[in-house]
């Protein structure tokens, strides 16, 4: 009885080596597609994170500059690819990332920001509640996203030209 339930093993046949050429072809093609379908994932969360939490530090500039009641000027630093956001209270350029009081480096190098409006800084007012206008923008192999400041200080984001989740469209 024992000898019925297991198979004999001079019958079994092997796969031939064109069968198992084609599934290992079939297989490299779905891992090449599931690949550079997880960078696309990756990158465009990448663009989504570093557009929220600038949007959350100009909202922190904001409400600093209104409980302080002083102004605070955001620049945009660029150098060669790497790139910051730093607040000042004087109205003199920085130099470096590192030297300015309030600064938010993006955390990952592919999202880089393609400037600020007509190159001037975006200013809060304090207690006034009002803004100097201005859009910042980000961008990477998946789009390109704004972070928009309004005249009454008002914080708003959104993507260009892709959906994101979260992230309402231009």
């Amino acid at each position: 009885m024992i000898k019925k339930l297991f198979f004999n093993i001079k019958n079994c046949q092997g796969f031939t080596l064109i069968e198992l050429a084609i599934a290992m072809a079939i297989l490299a093609i779905i891992s090449t597609t599931g690949v550079s379908y997880w960078q696309n994932i990756k990158q465009r969360s990448e663009l989504k994170a570093t557009t929220l939490l600038l949007a959350k530090f100009m909202q922190q500039l904001y409400a600093q500059a209104n409980w302080q009641n002083k102004a605070m000027i955001v620049w945009l630093i660029k150098k060669d690819q790497s790139w910051c956001v730093v607040a000042t209270e004087a109205p003199i350029f920085p130099t470096d990332c590192h030297l300015a009081m309030l600064s938010f480096t993006p955390l990952s190098p592919s999202v880089q920001a393609i400037g600020l409006t007509e190159e001037k800084p975006i200013v809060f007012y304090g207690k006034r509640g009002m803004a100097q206008a201005g859009t910042i923008q980000l961008s990477n192999n998946q789009g390109i996203a704004k972070i928009i400041v309004s005249w009454r200080g008002r914080i708003r984001y959104c993507s260009q030209n892709i959906f994101f989740m979260g992230i309402p469209q231009c």
